[in-house]
Order: C-alpha cells, then structure tokens, then sequence
C-alpha cells in the first residue's frame, strides 16, 4: 500500500471511479433523559410527552414513558423517561395547549379570505388544536437527542407502517429515519441528531453549519412544497407526511396537473426560505451562501437524473449500527468502495472514463467553431440594435436591416410584441460555413443623452445612457458536423447604465500634430438574469453524441470603471511618440451561474450533471500600457489584480452533482463535490457520495499559501457517523483515529509499513 492514503484510498478510489445488521441494544430500566427541539418551525409551549410503540404499530397511549413537559421559547425542551420505560422504541410527540404558537418559516403561513398573507416569515402563528409533530427512536439510554421536525414526523409514520407489516419497533424506528434521511439527501441517518435551527433568527443562523442550514430548510421546504391553494399548515404537514408513508416522493413531477411533493420542488422552496433567510438583517455565514450552492445543484440533478417515479429511500444494510461494530463496518465500506473503483476488468473508473470521453466529444473543435458563429450572429444583432435605438434617439427612420462588419445582415421587423431581430445565412469561421438561422425579439426601454462642447482646441464629450428590458432568444446554428439548437423560452433580462467623458485636444503645425485624449467611462450592470436552453448534437460518426441541458446566470450588480490617457504626436524634427495608459476597476457581486443537463450517445450510454457558482465581493484592478517612439521600441504591459485583503476578499463556491454507476456497486452513486474559498488562500473542499442508503463525505480544508506546511489532515464520516480522521505529516506518515459519537474504536499508524487499523478489542487489519 502506497503511502499517502488519504488521497490513494479515502479519494483516489472514489474519484477514479468518479474520473451488518442492526443493532438494538436491549432495554433499560434505569432513568434516561431525552432532550431536543421542536421546529416548524420554533414551536414555543408545545406540549411534549413519551409512548411506546406497540406491535402492531399504534402508539400506546395509555401510560406516558416520562412527565409531560413544554417547548421553552427557542423551541428545546427535556424529558426523563420514568420507570414505565423498559427498553425499545420510543415514540416523542408534540401537541399543543392554549397559547401554542409557531414562528413561521415558510414565506407565507397564513392569508385571509383575499389571499393577502396574515402571517409572514417570522411572525408567530397559531397552532391548531389537533396539531402533532412527532419523532421515533430505536431506544433510549443515556444522553439522547431527540429534534422533532416534519421530516422526523414523516420518518415516525413510515416506521408505524412497517411495524403494522411486521418489523420489530426498533428496527423499524432505524430503518425509517435512514429512508428519510437518504431520500432527502442528508449524509447522516440519525434524523432525530440533528439540531434544529431557528432560520427567521440572524444569531440562530449565523452559529449554523451548511449541514444544520440544509436540514432546517429541507424540513420546512416540505411542508411548503404541500401548502397549497386555501390550505394550512397543519394541513399541509398532514398531506405530505401521508404521502410520503404511503408512496414517498418523487424526483420531479411528470405531469403539470400532479399535486404530491416532488423533491425538485422541495429543494426550489428551500431555495425560497434561503433567500428570506439571507434578508434577515444581521446575517453573516458563509455557510448561507455554501448551502445555496448545493441547493442550485441539487435541484438540476432531481430534474435531469432524476426519477418520476416516487420512492421512500434506500435502509443500508448495516441501519443503525453502533460502536465497534459500526467502526468495522466503515473500514469495510471504504474497502468496497476501493475495490470497486480499481476493478481492472470492465471497471467503473473505466466506465466513467468513457462516460467522460463520450460527454468530452460534444465539446470538441467542431462545437467551439458552431458556438463562434452563433456569438458573431449575435454579436451583429447587438450592433443592430443599437442601430435602431440611434435611429429612434435622433428622430429618423426606423431600419429595417443592418450589415454588421462581418458581412452579417440582420432583418429588423416591428412587432406587436415588440422589435425582431433575425440572421439567416452562412457565417464563415475560419474555412467552415456555419448556417444560422437566429431569431431575438426585444421589449426594451432606453434613453440616451450626449453633449459636446468645444474650448480652443480641445472638444469634450459627455454621455449618458440606460437600457432596461429583456430578449427572448431561439433558433440554431449548424456546421456539417454539429448542430447547436437553442429552446424558444430561452433570453435575458438586465438594467444597464453607462456614462463617459471624452476629451480631445488636436493641435497641428507646419511641423507636424499632436493627439491627446483622456476619457472616462462607467457601466453598471444590475438585475442581468440569462437563461439558456440548449441541444448540442453530432451530425455524423457511427455513434453520435448530444447534449441538452440549461444554462443561466444571475447578477445582483456588476461595475466597471475605466481611465485612459492616450497621446500620439509627430514632429518631423523629433520623429513620433505614442503611448496609452488605461486603469480599469470592476467589482461583481451576486453572481450565481448554473450549467446542468445530460450527454448521451445512440448507444444508450447517458451521463447527467449539475454544476452550480456563486461569487461575491469580487473586485480587480487592471491596468494597461502601451508605447513607442522615434527613439524607443514598441512596449507593452499589463497586468490584473484582485483587491483584496486577508480581512476582505471575494467568496466563491462550487457544487458538482452528478451520478454515476460503478461495476462491483449494485447502487447507482449520487455524487456531490463542494468547494468553497474560506480564506484569502484557504478552501474547504468536500466530497460526498450516496447510495443504497448508505453516505460517505470526505472533509478537508486546504492551505493554498506559499508558506503551507507539508503534510495535512482529512475528516471521512458516514451514515452511521462514525468519523475517521487522518493526518499526515512533513515526511508522509499517517496517522488518525475512528470515532463515533466521541468515543474512540480504532487507531490508524503506518508503524508496520503501511496503514494499520488497531480496534480497541485488539483486533487490526490493514487498509
């Protein structure tokens, strides 16, 4: 075994094929302490008590497994079980009294017989009385955490269902959390762990991780997916938990008219309350903006790898595994994973290469040289529009066509809708002719002003223009070999704003002239929205590949200043001089840019992904010079920097989601790499995969200085949380430790040559 395992095995392993049993415990009839929070969100003087689940799944009420006790204001509350509790399955449920209220955390919880909301993201709102949230746990014994949320209340009605068909209350309580938490995408299990997060608070928000954030907002997205038309809360928290024990969720819908929650739709209103959340004044996380991210992927995948058919999740073969034996089973998963991304016969690493190759051929030589026509194409629109725009400015004739430099004739009509710009003909790129065949429509609102003013020799120009509106784009452009199709609901929308001055001074003499100019210009870009819908396709080969997808990108603000100093002069007794000096700023802020979709062959070979961007408080400066003379040589330099500091710098992640399938895995994986910039020259990258229930996420946060010390560490959990860490130093040994839940199983040392696990009941193996 090579040294450097954490990238050999932990990642190499899974990014090659990128590019048992359960266990209740027994009882107790010592006292246990349950304790957690109530959220749909903070639910404030909930009533909370215990019950047993009987087997034949009703929860059996009739003795209570602890005193009743009352959410306090932040929704947390405490329970201690008393001696009617044996041992097994817990059922944990939250009820209401008079006065029971819920902080909103849905957009709009309540509306009045209009429509108008009455209660807002926020606001508190009134429980009905036949209210119930409720959570189910394997067991209790000891310390143990028991958040009730609308996902747990789902978890808990699916786990009832399967103790009517037979399952053992426990095992059954395991197996439900797992299916819920795999469907919705959650790395770990244990639905009943995670903390619960008030997301209409700054301070709750802010002390939040990306994973706390996600679930929070899966959990209130899928009440709000179900909210709909005239319906309540409670309602719509009764409908999607039923849903969900009878059928689950699907990806996405397959018809308009389906009225179930669909994931996709989840993850959109997840999208929604995220938005309510970054408008809270005071909120500060990165986490925020890391969580949104992945949510962008997430949704393009649901739609474009997903299914429309419904399912509850995957149960791992090894739910609710504890202790010792969960350790043994997470150093044989990493082995499963190992051996089947380094198979060498029909291997998945193998398999995705070509998947990658095939995805690689839509993107070739031939696609750019389609691509390039169709951006002159456009290009020779925008130059014809502004034509129009001038022609409408100054009073005259409307044109009805423009011959842009290139050669390219652009029609323009009036239309009802507003004016239409098309190209249909052959553009030349180099020696291939693309055919294109483009149609943009515009309803834009422009204004324009310019002044000029003349003093001695110098004439200065002052200009002033907005443009706000939106295109909508469709057509095509082809070469003999590719064909690229852009959909009809395709365009984009922005304000734009520019203003300059120009000054120019020209003096000449029986001895020759001077030129000087020196201009300033402005441009802000605000509210630019672009989508893009798409089919790139082969024409020819004995196995054609296309691509089909979506492209959009969203900026809040973008804006550019620029200072240029030109100067030309010749005298014939002192030969010529010229040079130019030009600074540009430009800063971009709120910029998300998502590409997603899916390459196939004929063959039936398919690959799907999502890539989703977003940057903030990004800010360079350029700048430019150029010079010769009589005297001296051509010079040119310049040079780009980002403005930023070790206190301010520009916040970018980066979310890849894709599933792939590998030979030696029966489950197809779903795969999402995360990166985001957490320092001026540091970045935490995360990679998680999923399946058959079962979840991996490898952690590591990368020192990009110069200065960085050799070596590093890497944080591997799953599921069943437990936790490896390795940490490798200057001279390449590893060492680490496997945990779960805080305790310690098993070390990790390279004393032996190579990596070794030693369990604390003495048994060891290698990886």
């Amino acid at each position: 075994m090579k040294k450097n395992w954490i990238l050999a095995t932990a990642v190499a392993s899974v990014l090659a094929a990128c590019g048992g049993g359960s266990s209740s415990g027994g009882g107790s009839s010592a006292a246990s302490s349950v304790n957690g929070g109530a959220s749909k969100g903070i639910i404030i003087g909930g009533v909370v008590n215990a019950y047993a689940i009987d087997d034949s799944g009703q929860v059996d009420k009739s003795q209570t497994l602890a005193e009743p006790t009352t959410t306090a204001d932040d929704g947390s509350y405490s329970l201690t079980l008393n001696s009617n509790y044996s041992g097994g399955a817990l059922w944990v449920e939250i009820t209401t009294a008079e006065g029971t209220v819920m902080r909103c955390d849905l957009a709009v919880c309540q509306r009045d017989g209009n429509g108008a909301p009455t209660v807002s993201f926020g606001e508190d709102y009134p429980l009905a009385s036949d209210f119930s949230l409720s959570a189910v746990l394997p067991e209790a014994s000891g310390s143990v955490s028991a958040s009730i949320t609308p996902l747990t209340s789902t978890a808990a009605a699916l786990a009832l269902s399967k103790v009517a068909s037979g399952a053992r209350p426990a095992d059954a309580a395991a197996a439900a959390n797992a299916q819920v938490a795999s469907r919705f995408g959650l790395a770990s299990n244990d639905l009943t762990a995670q903390p619960i997060i008030d997301i209409t608070s700054a301070a709750a928000v802010n002390g939040a991780s990306k994973e706390q954030l996600d679930y929070n907002l899966k959990a209130a997205a899928a009440v709000a997916a179900a909210l709909g038309d005239g319906e309540t809360v409670e309602q719509a928290l009764g409908q999607f938990v039923e849903q969900y024990k009878n059928a689950g969720v699907a990806d996405y819908e397959s018809t308009a008219d389906d009225d179930a929650a669909s994931i996709e739709e989840i993850l959109q209103q997840a999208q929604v309350l995220l938005d309510k959340v970054k408008a809270l004044d005071g909120v500060d996380n990165a986490a925020v903006e890391e969580a949104d991210t992945e949510l962008e992927a997430e949704t393009a995948e649901a739609r474009n790898s997903g299914s429309d058919q419904p399912s509850q999740g995957e149960v791992p073969d090894d739910v609710g595994s504890e202790g010792l034996r969960a350790s043994k089973q997470f150093v044989a998963q990493l082995r499963d994973l190992a051996s089947a991304g380094l198979m060498e016969d029909d291997s998945g690493a193998r398999a995705f290469g070509e998947q990658l190759e095939m995805a690689g051929e839509v993107l070739s030589a031939d696609a750019e040289t389609v691509v390039e026509g169709l951006a002159r194409a456009l290009n020779a629109i925008s130059y014809a529009y502004e034509a129009y725009a001038e022609a409408a400015e100054e009073g005259e004739p409307a044109p009805t066509s423009y011959s842009h430099g290139d050669g390219i004739l652009v029609t323009i009509a009036e239309t009802a809708a507003g004016v239409q710009y098309s190209v249909e003909e052959s553009v030349l790129v180099g020696e291939t002719s693309v055919a294109v065949d483009v149609v943009a429509a515009d309803e834009v609102a422009s204004e324009f002003t310019e002044t000029q003013t003349l003093d001695g020799d110098t004439e200065t120009t002052e200009s002033a223009g907005s443009i706000s509106g939106s295109f909508t784009l469709n057509g095509s452009a082809a070469s003999s070999t590719v064909r690229l199709a852009i959909a009809e609901d395709s365009g984009f929308s922005a304000t734009l704003h520019g203003e300059s001055t120009f000054e120019n001074t020209e003096v000449e003499s029986d001895s020759g002239y001077s030129d000087d100019e020196v201009s300033h210009e402005e441009l802000t870009v605000n509210d630019l929205e672009i989508s893009l819908g798409m089919t790139l396709s082969q024409l020819t080969g004995d196995n054609p590949v296309s691509f089909e997808g979506l492209m959009t990108i969203d900026i809040e603000d973008f804006s550019s200043a620029s200072d240029e100093t030109y100067h030309d002069s010749y005298d014939r007794d002192e030969g010529y001089d010229f040079s130019i000096d030009q600074t540009t700023t430009s800063s971009l802020g709120g910029f998300e840019w998502l590409l997603s979709g899916r390459a196939f062959d004929q063959d039936g070979s398919e690959l799907s992904a999502s890539i989703a961007l977003q940057a903030d408080n990004f800010s360079m400066t350029c700048t430019d010079q150029r010079s010769s003379s009589s005297t001296s040589p051509y010079q040119a330099e310049g040079e780009c920097e980002l403005d930023e500091t070790e206190e301010s710098y520009g916040a970018a992640n980066v979310t890849v989601s894709f599933g792939l399938e590998i030979a030696g895995l029966a489950d197809k994986i779903a795969v999402t790499a995360s990166g985001t910039r957490s320092g001026l020259r540091e970045a935490e990258l995360d990679l998680e995969l999923r399946y058959g229930g079962k979840s991996l996420t490898l952690a590591h946060v990368a020192d990009l200085s110069e200065e960085a010390a050799e070596g590093g560490s890497v944080t591997v959990s799953n599921h069943n949380d437990v936790v490896m860490t390795l940490n490798e130093d200057a001279d390449g040994e590893l060492s680490g430790v496997i945990e779960q839940d805080g305790v310690q199983y098993a070390v990790i040392d390279e004393d032996a040559g190579a990596p070794m696990v030693t369990y604390s009941d003495g048994e060891f193996e290698t990886l």
